[in-house]
């Protein structure tokens, strides 16, 4: 192969069968100027020439030759037909070029006349992306030149070479030709500016080298650094994999080097440097959420900056795949807690619903004599009350997820609030035969709170207290009270809790027995809701206890109010409220439900009239106007808000109470009153009645 710096003279050498000459070209009119030259050359040799080019080349180079039109020695062809007529598949075909071109320069060559050629094929391939195919087409010019004497130009832009990756397939197609013509930047110039852009461009390829080797280096950095993090995602034992990773990191950072992982002394926080020139500390995120520090020691001279910053893109991506795998094993525990909520939870609410279920049947069957009717009748309203607690625990929770859980405050005396949980819960501790000891002292404690939150607090912890303790054990609630605080504290000598869980007591579904078929009931959210409710009210709850065995002491402390006494609400009693002369319209679309609320009314003396829709009840209120309208919410069609807007519109001004599964609207809703499902008949008519003494 030869370089030619020769601008002007194109001479065939006659001593070579084929002179196979590339010109790399940035301009087409240079490439047009180079191409004529080449051909006028031939011609005037008295050579015979063929062109294959694309038909815009074609115009270029006849403007350039400007020969006469009956000028028959030059033969023009299209290089895309041409390239088509021997190619076979991504490839061109030996035996089909030979037929196709070899024929063509054969007629051309005939009478020992050498042909002049100039061929685009090859760069019609490289622009095609068939790199592989342009260097095979080249070889097969080669190999015709060694059965007819010929000279052949082949051009290429030099533009079409601008990837790294181009660089091996630019020396073999360099190397296919026996001269090779550079771009006319460089042809142009004269011999000192020619000295001159050589040495810039061997600077340049020196740079572009050292840069080449720079990038791979980078790429099997970022490699190696990626198989780190997936290999540390991968693993949840932190430290060794952490180690393992290190120690395969080692070799790129140095022939040999000491490694140590450690926590960072506090009082001095790391930070990445080079140390004495051989000792680097880099710092690193470990397991148990401390800062650390990633030593590495070499017995070379000196660290480089490149290997400081290799260790600390290490380490980083080492935090952050650590941090990774701690989120993904707290999301597998939190799945599994959640699994686990779901088995109790199927589990705590079939267990009542068989007992339900099984003694309404044998009750409709009947036959049953009074005191097994008794028992099926206490069994049933036990049953449905533990459901009724378990929804609530999930509709509080729910209100407290969503933020929408308020508070009806006024002053309340902690004693009552004590008293009435006490009373609740007294029949469970009679059968288990548990002492519940209650010491409030002589001098109320008065805070602002929701009676009925601060009771379902209080409640939560007395009911914790008997469900774990054993048969004959006793539990003791005490009311303390200072400067401005009120404590309640619930002790009992039962179960315990493990130093492993203390910390997890009051987080949601979660328990010490996680099984659904624990000793003890219940879905593990009543103590969540005691910690919201009472931090709702600006109080603390706490836990404490000596371990498995050996009971537990839960402290709530609210602040007192600035009044110091309030009268105590005087105990409700369960008794038939008279509701004589009172007339009803209920409207509910569930007929087990209308026939529970009418029974309950009618049972009280009040006369009852239902509507199983909205539509149904606007007809009743046309013939006659009741004293009260009882609505359900969720109806399908028209609901409990649009009866109330047809109640509003009305002259005369009934009181309408809503009756509803969620949560109450707000005061402003119009309602005359909110009563939750499910009903207590006490209170429902309760409600009812001090409605009418409103009226």
């Amino acid at each position: 192969m030869t370089i030619s710096h020769d601008t002007g003279s194109w001479a065939a050498d006659s001593h070579s069968p084929l002179d196979h000459i590339v010109q790399f070209y940035e301009d087409e009119e240079f490439l047009y100027s180079r191409v004529a030259d080449f051909l006028m050359a031939g011609i005037h040799a008295g050579e015979p020439a063929v062109v294959i080019a694309t038909p815009e080349h074609h115009e270029g180079f006849r403007a350039r030759l400007d020969l006469p039109a009956d000028f028959q020695n030059v033969l023009f062809l299209d290089a895309r037909e041409t390239l088509s007529s021997f190619m076979l598949g991504d490839m061109p075909d030996a035996q089909r070029f030979q037929q196709s071109v070899g024929a063509l320069i054969a007629r051309n060559a005939a009478g020992d006349r050498r042909v002049r050629a100039y061929g685009e094929m090859v760069d019609l391939l490289w622009r095609d992306g068939r790199a592989e195919a342009a260097i095979r087409l080249e070889e097969l010019w080669n190999e015709l030149g060694k059965q007819y004497s010929f000279s052949l130009l082949c051009a290429y832009p030099i533009g079409n070479f601008y990837k790294e990756t181009d660089s091996r397939l630019f020396e073999e197609i360099c190397e296919r030709h026996s001269v090779v013509v550079p771009t006319e930047t460089y042809v142009s110039a004269d011999e000192d500016a020619r000295r001159r852009e050589f040495s810039a461009l061997q600077q340049r390829a020196e740079a572009l080298e050292t840069e080449i080797a720079a990038r791979h280096r980078a790429e099997e950095v970022n490699a190696f650094l990626l198989e780190a993090s997936n290999a540390l995602n991968r693993s949840l034992d932190y430290d060794s994999r952490l180690r393992e990773i290190v120690s395969l990191a080692v070799p790129r950072l140095a022939d040999s080097c000491a490694v140590d992982v450690a926590r960072a002394d506090a009082k001095q926080p790391p930070f990445p440097r080079i140390a004495g020139g051989t000792t680097m500390i880099v710092p690193l995120l470990l397991p148990d959420r401390h800062v650390g520090t990633l030593t590495l020691t070499s017995r070379e001279p000196r660290y480089s900056p490149d290997d400081l910053a290799l260790a600390v893109e290490f380490a980083r991506r080492s935090a952050v795949a650590l941090e990774n795998a701690r989120l993904y094993q707290a999301a597998q525990e939190a799945n599994r807690v959640k699994d686990e909520f779901l088995a109790t939870l199927s589990h705590e609410l079939r267990t009542p619903l068989t007992a339900i279920l099984g003694w309404a049947r044998m009750l409709t069957l009947g036959g049953l004599d009074p005191q097994t009717q008794r028992t099926a009748f206490e069994t049933i309203e036990r049953s449905a009350r533990t459901q009724a607690t378990l929804i609530d625990d999930l509709l509080d929770l729910s209100r407290v997820v969503t933020g929408k859980l308020t508070l009806q405050t006024e002053l309340v005396d902690l004693t009552s609030i004590i008293a009435s949980a006490v009373a609740t819960q007294r029949l469970a501790a009679e059968a288990k035969g548990i002492a519940v000891n209650v010491r409030t002292g002589d001098e109320r404690a008065v805070v602002m709170g929701d009676p009925t939150r601060l009771q379902q607090i209080v409640w939560n912890l007395l009911s914790n207290a008997i469900k774990f303790s054993d048969t004959g054990a006793v539990v003791t609630i005490e009311l303390e009270r200072d400067v401005d605080r009120a404590r309640i504290l619930v002790r009992d000598d039962g179960r315990g809790i493990s130093p492993e869980f203390l910390p997890h007591v009051f987080e949601p579904f979660r328990q010490a027995d996680g099984a659904s078929t624990r000793r003890h009931g219940g879905l593990g959210l009543g103590l969540a809701i005691v910690k919201y409710l009472t931090e709702l009210h600006g109080g603390t709850v706490s836990a404490s206890s000596r371990g498995d065995g050996r009971g537990a002491t839960f402290m709530i402390a609210l602040p007192l109010a600035l009044r110091r006494s309030v009268e105590a609400d005087a105990p409700v009693r369960d008794e038939i409220i008279d509701l004589r002369g009172t007339t009803i319209l209920l409207v509910d679309d569930d007929a087990p439900t209308r026939d529970l609320v009418m029974a309950m009314l009618r049972r009280c003396g009040a006369e009852i009239c239902t509507a199983d829709s909205v539509p149904a009840a606007r007809e009743l209120l046309i013939a006659r106007t009741p004293h009260v309208i009882v609505t359900d919410i969720a109806m399908p069609g028209h609901d409990g808000f649009a009866l109330l807007d047809h109640v509003r519109a009305r002259a005369d001004a009934i009181p309408v109470v809503a009756l509803t599964a969620s949560a109450p609207a707000d005061d402003e809703s119009g309602f005359a009153a909110w009563v939750r499902k499910p009903i207590d008949p006490f209170e429902f008519a309760r409600v009812i009645a001090s409605l009418q003494q409103r009226a």
